[in-house]
């Protein structure tokens, strides 16, 4: 009697529980859930229920509740290997992985359950173990090897550690199984990728697009693989797809973001940036790439705050500090970018631009030995570009190891022979040695160097590179560069005058008064005035090139200038009459030159020089803060920088001076085409003009140069000087 009551309780347990499950499938979740309670509480000998019940909870959301139920069926049954599976599927939902993968052990060691190898191997990629992971699919295909899951996921791991091949041969076993398996191709088409196949990657993505229109991530990957092929326009277009299909899309719009910037839309960039910030404020590398896009815009606080923004969410986000680094150099923060590149190196010493750039900067502060340790340490590092060779070539030219520095820049050009920066640098150190055929051959590459490839727009006339004959021709003459670049090459228009060219000058404002003093006699006009006709036009330092300038062929005669008798009646009247020698002297240049540190010397320093007793004058028109300072307390030096109004002045001045002692600036190019007795004092690697190892200058006569030892210190300069001085004039 009792076993019939048994069999008729099992019986009603089973309807209830078909009719539980059946409300279930149907969505009629309230109702099923009162069912699976009901029989909870009038059952204590089945786990059916509580089983049925954490599925119904999982599938309502309730995941603690659904924990609770698996706890209670697993209480009372132990032999179920669906249970421990489907226990372990809500653990690994819920973040707890290690009692997941012992939940799906459970599953395996009841009866090598097909389904809990896959699920297993599904939680060892989420711990990042692709290893195991592969172990546990292979086990389950070799049970149900047409399972078109187990082989997408097996090329998952594969694919994560980049065994591309075998990733592929996984996904097309997929494929093979469901050819409409959106998700295979997808991924099959990055594994090709990762094979650099790219053509047939993108078909596959193609083919997952054509089964799943809505299939974001596929719109968002091939975006990625049209961007590498410089498809950009319909790269541009996927990413939108794959934002409009999954607004909330963030690494999409970093993406987009990036190509839009490549392609000098920046606003957009700026506006794709934001707009993925909006979805997610804690998205560190869109931080890092919108500030990297504000650097550039030269808008370096707003940089610098996202930048901050990035390291306060990942802080060990080294690429940031590197880029943060960069930002600091280009504000002139020279030991902040310093400290920001030790933090990326010691956040990852293996990181090899962190110390390529720890080396420019080192270089920008003229500590070549240690410059040029850190850019071979990134040479080491990486797959070397023309930019690492460019680097590492100025810091040797700055040692003095030319050979090698030549060795470097060729590095760099064969690379990418679009480097014209590098072809710029190798011909001024070819210039520097004195090497003037190869060196004014090079020179051209000013004109498509990235940093001055604007100032030399091309106008409507042809521009002569030397192979028509000017003879009766007009030539239109146009400046570059700085003044004393333009007073030194002005030089080079007297042998096309004399050979018959008609040339016109168009001059610096500056210089314009003067210029119309040039021997021989050529027309100039200002610049910003209206140009006649010409036949040709060329711009000025690439005359040395076409005329095939070399050491001994460079135009010698000076004075080329003369102030007129009317300004330098003036100066003579202003000056008076000379009772002493009179010594005209220029310390500093303007601070935007690049090597203006090396080159300028704070006038406290000839506080011993300025104790001769001469008439010492100021040739200069600015000065330096700690310059006006010293000249407060000084009274030895007599300035005019409210006198003069252009280089007509200057060099009237200049012709009432005995000497001009002069660092390397306009001062030192006017005074030596004046023809006056001219000393320059050089650093230790001079500008390329002033060759290296010797006394005296090829371009200008009456100049003697004052050069710096390898100790890059000026008191040994001024000490020579001093004793120039004392031996010419007393």
């Amino acid at each position: 009697m009792k076993q019939k009551n048994r069999r008729t309780k099992q019986n009603e347990l089973l309807v209830k529980l078909r009719e539980g499950i059946a409300y279930h499938q149907q969505g009629r979740l309230t109702e099923a859930e009162k069912i699976y309670s009901d029989l909870i509480q009038s059952s204590d000998t089945s786990y059916l229920p509580s089983y049925l019940m954490a599925l119904l909870c999982r599938d309502m959301g309730e995941l603690k509740k659904a924990q609770i139920h698996f706890k209670s069926a697993l209480r009372l049954e132990q032999k179920d290997e669906r249970l421990f599976n489907d226990y372990g599927l809500l653990l690994k939902q819920t973040g707890q992985y290690e009692r997941a993968l012992e939940a799906f052990d459970r599953a395996i060691a009841l009866t090598n359950f097909i389904p809990a190898f896959g699920n297993k191997g599904q939680t060892l990629q989420m711990l990042g173990e692709h290893r195991k992971a592969i172990e546990c699919f292979e086990k389950a295909i070799t049970k149900d090897s047409t399972n078109v899951e187990l082989n997408n996921n097996l090329g998952i791991s594969y694919y994560k550690l980049h065994d591309f091949s075998r990733a592929v041969m996984s996904y097309e076993k997929a494929i093979k199984q469901n050819p409409v398996h959106a998700f295979s191709h997808n991924n099959l088409a990055l594994a090709l990728q990762g094979l650099g196949k790219l053509d047939d990657a993108l078909r596959h993505f193609c083919r997952a697009i054509d089964i799943d229109q809505k299939y974001a991530e596929a719109y968002y990957n091939r975006a990625n693989l049209l961007r590498i092929k410089g498809e950009k326009h319909k790269a541009i277009e996927d990413y939108r797809n794959a934002i409009t299909l999954k607004p909330g899309y963030s690494d999409a719009y970093n993406n987009l973001g990036n190509t839009l910037k490549e392609m000098g839309r920046f606003d957009m960039a700026l506006e794709a940036y934001r707009s993925g910030l909006n979805i997610n404020t804690n998205y560190a590398e869109l931080h890092n790439n919108l500030a990297n896009l504000l650097k550039d815009l030269g808008k370096h606080e707003e940089a610098l705050d996202h930048y901050n923004r990035a390291l306060s969410i990942k802080p060990a986000y080294y690429e940031a500090y590197n880029n943060r680094g960069n930002l600091y150099r280009d504000m002139g923060v020279s030991l902040q970018a310093l400290n920001d590149y030790d933090k990326a190196i010691d956040l990852c010493p293996s990181f090899a631009d962190a110390y390529a750039n720890r080396g420019v900067v080192l270089e920008d502060l003229h500590f070549s030995q240690d410059a040029l340790v850190n850019l071979n340490k990134a040479i080491k590092l990486k797959e070397v570009s023309t930019r690492d060779f460019y680097n590492l070539a100025n810091s040797l030219a700055n040692l003095g190891e030319f050979k090698n520095a030549f060795v470097s820049y060729e590095k760099a050009i064969n690379i990418d022979p679009s480097n014209y920066e590098a072809k710029w640098n190798k011909s001024l150190l070819h210039l520097l040695l004195g090497e003037y055929e190869l060196g004014w051959k090079f020179f051209e590459s000013r004109k498509t160097k990235k940093d001055t490839a604007q100032n030399y727009p091309e106008i409507a006339i042809k521009e002569w590179a030397g192979e028509e004959n000017l003879s009766g021709k007009t030539l239109l003459v146009l400046p570059e560069q700085g003044l004393g670049d333009v007073i030194q090459f002005i030089r080079l228009l007297a042998p096309l005058a004399y050979s018959g060219v008609n040339v016109i000058f168009e001059s610096p404002s500056a210089l314009a008064n003067l210029a119309a003093t040039f021997k021989p006699k050529i027309r100039i006009i200002k610049k910003g005035d209206q140009r006649p006709e010409a036949d040709f036009y060329c711009y000025l330092l690439s005359l040395p090139s076409i005329l095939r300038i070399t050491l001994s062929t460079i135009p010698r005669d000076v004075p080329y200038f003369s102030p007129k008798a009317s300004t330098l009646s003036k100066w003579n009247a202003k000056l008076g009459p000379k009772v002493k020698p009179r010594i005209g002297l220029a310390v500093s240049g303007s601070t935007v030159h690049k090597n203006d540190k090396l080159r300028s010397i704070k006038l406290e320093a000839f506080s011993e020089l300025l104790m001769i007793p001469v008439n010492w004058h100021s040739l200069q028109i600015e000065y330096r803060s700690d310059d006006w300072e010293f000249l407060k307390t000084h009274q030895s030096i007599i300035t005019h920088q409210h006198s003069i109004e252009d280089l007509e002045d200057t060099a009237a001045l200049i012709e009432c001076m005995d000497l001009v002692i002069t660092v390397d600036t306009s001062i030192a190019h006017l005074s030596g085409s004046l023809g006056k007795n001219t000393w320059i004092l050089l650093p230790y690697k001079p500008d390329y003009r002033w060759l290296t190892n010797r006394t005296d200058s090829p371009w200008y006569p009456t100049a003697t140069l004052f050069r710096q030892n390898a100790d890059k210190s000026w008191v040994s300069v001024l000490d020579n000087v001093r004793n120039k001085i004392l031996e010419v004039f007393f």
